[in-house]
C-alpha cells in the first residue's frame, strides 16, 4: 500500500518548481508505461511524480523529461478545452470502491481538464462535465515541462478520515497520441480496476459542506426574449445552494437560475432530417452528477428537454453499494416531443409550463454488477397532459471482459386534452466481451407504438430488432501502432407487426499512426421504410484527424453515395455528398482560431438538383491570461446561393474558478431577413463553508 506523507502546514507555493522544503518529504511514484494505442510502443521521455498531503490538500508535482521539448504541445484555453495537448494528471477513487474515479489533468501551461469516470465506460474516455475546485500551475523548461497541483480534500468529497484512496498517474504525449499510466494498465482493462491503493490522512478539519452560488444577470434584446425568469428591467438575481457534507450525500436547490449558455449551439445542416437533433449539455446544474442517470436503455434522460427552468432541485446519495439520485425542475418553455410517432406539439404546449422529475436508484456490487430503478414524470401545468415512465434494469459483469445489461420500462401518456392515458412497454438487452485485441457486442431493443419518454430523447416507437458488432485490433508496430477492423456492424429492425423498418451493414476500418494521425473508413449498405415506401441506399464515409506541426490541427469528414430523401409525399433515394472540415490554428499560446465549414449536396439519381445546404462557424479566442479572455464567434447558414442566417457573438470573460466569473457579451444577426440583437452581462460567485 502507498503511504502518502503528511506534512503539517506544508506552506507550498504553487509555481511549478517544487523547491520548498516540504517537498523533501514527498513520496516519489514510479514512471508509467504506455497503454494507448498499445503497450509495446517506444516510450517518449520520462515522468517523475511526487506526492504529499496536509490537512487541506493533496499536492502533486510532475516533472516531464522530453527528448524533443520544442515539440511539446501546449496552449492557453478554457477548462476542458486542451485535451489534444500534452498533459499529466491523477485519477483518484476516493472510496476504493472501484465504481467512480475523479480525474485531474493539466497541460504544460496549467490549463485544467477534470471529470468523472464510471466503471464500465470506455477505458479512454471520461465525462468532462464535472468541474471541481483545485489549483494547477505549469511551466516549460529546457528539458521538458513541470506541473504542480493542489487538490483540496473537500473537492475529493472525503470525510474527516480520508481512509484508503485509489490512485493512478496518467500522461499523454500528444504528437504521438500515446497515453501512459502507473500502475501499468492493460489496453482492454478499465482504469478503475488498475489503480494503486493509497492510505490517506486522518483527522482532517471538519467542514459544513455548504456552497452558495449567487448570480446577477442582465439581458436586453430586440425582439425581447422571454426567458421565464423573474426580474426587473432585464436584471435578474439567482441563487443556488448545495449541501454536500461528504462524498456520500449532496442536495442542490436553485432558484431563478440563469441557465443560458455563454456560446450558442453550433449551426447544423437541418435539411432532410428524419429525427430531431440532440445537443450537448453545457449548463452546470445539469452537468453535475449527470453520470448518475446513465441507463442501459439509451435516451432515457436528456437534460436539454428542460429549456427554461424557473427553479430546480437535485438530490444524490449513496450508502455502500446503494446510490439514489433525483432531479426536479419547473420548465417555463417545454419543447415538443421528439418521437417520430408524434406526441405533444408546440401548439399544445404554448403558454404552459411543465414539471419535470426524474429519479434513479441503483445497487452495485464490487465487481460492477448492478440492479436499478428509474422513475420519470413530466406534467404540463394547467392541462391533463402527462407522461410517466417507470422501469427496472440490471447489469451482470463476469470478470474484466464480459458483461450483460438489460432493462424493462413502461410509459403512461396522455397525448391530447381530455383523453385517457395510453400504456406502452419498451426494453433492451445487450452483451459484450472484450480482450486486448477483440471486442464483440450484441444488442436487442423493442419499443411499443405509444411509448414516450418526454424527459428523454427516444425518437423511435413501434420498433423491435437488434444489432451486432465485432472489432479486431492489430498492432503491426512501426509507423502503424494500431489497426482496427470492424467487419461486422449490422442491424435489423421491424415494426411490431413484423414489417421491416430498417436494415444495414456498416463495416469499417481505422488506423492510428505513429505521428498521431487517425484515419477511419466506414461503409454502409442499408435500406429503410419511410412514409410507406422502402428506400435502399449505399454510401461511404472517410474521417481524418491529424496535426501539422505544433500549432495546426485538421479534422475532416467526407460522406458520399446514395441516401434516403425524407419527403413524405415522395420518399426516395438520391445521390448525397456531405463534408465537414475543422481547422484549429494556434500561432501563439494565447491566440486560437477555429474554422468549421460544412456542406451537403443532394441530387436525384437522374442528376436533377434536390438541395444544396451549407453552414459555417469561425471562432477566435485571445487569452490575456489563464483567467481573462475574449472571444468572437461568427455563424452562417444558407442554401444554394442564398444566405438564410448569420450571427456575430462577442464575449469578454474573467473566470477565477468554476462558478466565480464575470461575463459581458452580446449578439447581432439576421434570420429570414429579420435583424436581431442582444446584450447580456453576468456575475457569479462561489462561497464554500
Amino acid at each position: 500500500m502507498l503511504l502518502l506523507p503528511f506534512v503539517n502546514d506544508a506552506l507550498l507555493t504553487l509555481d511549478g518548481k517544487a523547491d520548498e522544503p516540504g517537498w523533501a518529504q514527498a513520496v516519489e511514484l514510479p514512471d508509467g508505461a504506455p497503454f494507448w494505442p498499445n503497450d509495446t510502443v517506444a516510450t517518449v521521455g520520462s515522468l517523475r511524480a511526487r506526492v504529499l498531503t496536509d490537512a487541506r490538500n493533496l499536492y502533486v508535482h510532475f516533472e516531464v523529461a522530453d527528448p524533443e521539448p520544442e515539440l511539446v504541445r501546449a496552449g492557453l484555453g478554457r477548462r476542458d478545452s486542451r485535451y489534444a495537448d500534452d498533459y499529466v494528471g491523477l485519477e483518484i477513487d476516493p472510496g476504493v470502491g472501484g465504481r467512480r474515479s475523479f480525474r485531474f489533468v493539466s497541460n504544460p501551461m496549467g490549463v485544467q481538464t477534470d471529470g468523472v469516470h464510471l466503471l464500465g465506460e470506455a477505458t479512454y474516455e471520461e465525462d468532462n462535465s464535472w468541474d471541481g475546485l483545485w489549483s494547477s500551475v505549469g511551466r516549460r523548461t529546457s528539458a521538458g515541462w513541470e506541473v504542480e497541483m493542489a487538490i483540496p480534500w473537500s473537492t475529493l468529497q472525503v470525510s474527516r478520515e480520508a481512509g484508503k484512496l485509489g490512485v493512478a498517474v496518467i500522461r499523454q504525449v500528444a504528437r504521438k497520441s500515446q497515453t501512459y499510466s502507473w500502475p501499468k494498465r492493460e489496453p482492454s482493462t478499465d482504469g478503475l480496476l488498475s489503480q494503486a491503493t493509497a492510505q490517506g490522512p486522518s483527522g482532517l478539519p471538519a467542514r459544513v459542506g455548504l456552497e452558495l452560488l449567487p448570480e446577477l444577470t442582465g439581458g436586453w434584446s430586440d425582439p425581447p426574449a422571454d426567458t421565464g425568469r423573474f426580474g426587473l428591467f432585464g436584471v435578474s438575481p439567482g441563487l443556488t445552494l448545495r449541501y454536500a457534507p461528504s462524498g456520500n450525500f449532496s442536495a442542490t436547490l436553485t432558484g431563478n437560475p440563469d441557465f443560458s449558455q455563454i456560446e450558442s449551439d453550433s449551426s447544423r445542416i437541418e435539411v432532410n432530417q428524419r429525427y430531431a437533433q440532440s445537443y450537448e449539455e453545457k449548463r452546470a446544474f445539469f452537468l453535475d452528477g449527470q453520470e448518475s442517470f446513465a441507463h442501459p436503455f439509451r435516451g432515457m434522460y436528456y437534460t436539454r428537454s428542460v429549456n427554461a427552468p424557473l427553479y430546480g432541485a437535485r438530490l444524490d446519495g449513496k450508502a455502500g453499494g446503494l446510490s439514489v439520485s433525483g432531479m426536479h425542475a419547473l420548465d417555463m418553455a417545454p419543447p415538443p416531443s421528439v418521437n417520430e410517432g408524434g406526441g405533444w406539439t408546440e401548439a399544445q404546449l404554448a403558454g404552459h409550463a411543465a414539471l419535470a422529475t426524474v429519479a434513479r436508484t441503483q445497487y452495485a456490487t464490487s465487481n460492477g454488477s448492478s440492479v436499478g430503478l428509474l422513475l420519470s414524470d413530466r406534467t404540463v401545468v394547467d392541462t391533463n397532459l402527462s407522461n410517466r415512465v417507470a422501469g427496472v434494469d440490471g447489469s451482470v459483469r463476469v470478470g474484466r471482459n464480459f458483461s450483460v445489461d438489460g432493462s424493462l420500462v413502461g410509459s403512461a401518456t396522455t397525448f391530447t386534452e381530455g383523453e385517457a392515458e395510453r400504456l406502452a412497454p419498451a426494453g433492451s438487452l445487450s452483451g459484450s466481451w472484450e480482450s486486448d485485441t477483440v471486442y464483440v457486442a450484441a444488442r436487442g431493443v423493442a419499443i411499443g407504438e405509444e411509448f414516450r419518454q418526454e424527459n428523454g430523447f427516444v425518437t423511435q416507437s413501434d420498433v423491435a430488432g437488434g444489432a451486432a458488432e465485432a472489432h479486431y485490433q492489430f498492432h503491426p508496430g512501426g509507423i502503424l501502432p494500431m489497426l482496427s477492423v470492424e467487419p461486422t456492424d449490422g442491424w435489423a429492425f421491424f415494426d411490431l407487426a413484423g414489417v421491416p423498418r430498417e436494415r444495414a451493414w456498416d463495416p469499417s476500418v481505422w488506423a492510428q499512426f505513429e505521428d498521431g494521425t487517425f484515419l477511419k473508413l466506414d461503409g454502409r449498405v442499408a435500406g429503410e421504410a419511410f412514409a410507406g415506401e422502402w428506400v435502399d441506399y449505399a454510401r461511404a464515409e472517410l474521417y481524418a484527424n491529424t496535426s501539422v506541426g505544433e500549432w495546426l490541427r485538421l479534422e475532416a469528414e467526407v460522406n458520399a453515395g446514395t441516401s434516403p430523401f425524407y419527403d413524405p409525399a415522395h420518399p426516395r433515394a438520391g445521390v448525397l455528398q456531405e463534408g465537414e472540415l475543422g481547422l484549429q490554428l494556434q500561432p501563439t499560446s494565447w491566440l486560437l482560431l477555429e474554422v468549421s465549414p460544412g456542406v451537403a449536396h443532394m441530387t436525384e439519381l437522374t442528376g436533377e438538383e434536390m438541395f444544396l445546404a451549407w453552414t459555417g462557424r469561425a471562432r477566435l479566442e485571445a487569452f490575456v491570461s489563464r483567467r481573462a479572455w475574449v472571444r468572437l464567434v461568427a455563424d452562417t447558414q444558407g442554401q444554394a446561393d442564398a444566405l438564410d442566417s448569420w450571427r456575430l457573438e462577442p464575449l469578454f470573460a474573467y473566470e477565477w474558478t468554476p462558478g466565480r466569473a464575470v461575463y459581458l457579451g452580446g449578439s447581432y444577426g439576421q434570420e429570414e431577413e429579420v435583424a436581431s440583437w442582444g446584450v447580456f452581462a453576468k456575475a457569479s460567485w462561489r462561497f464554500l463553508l
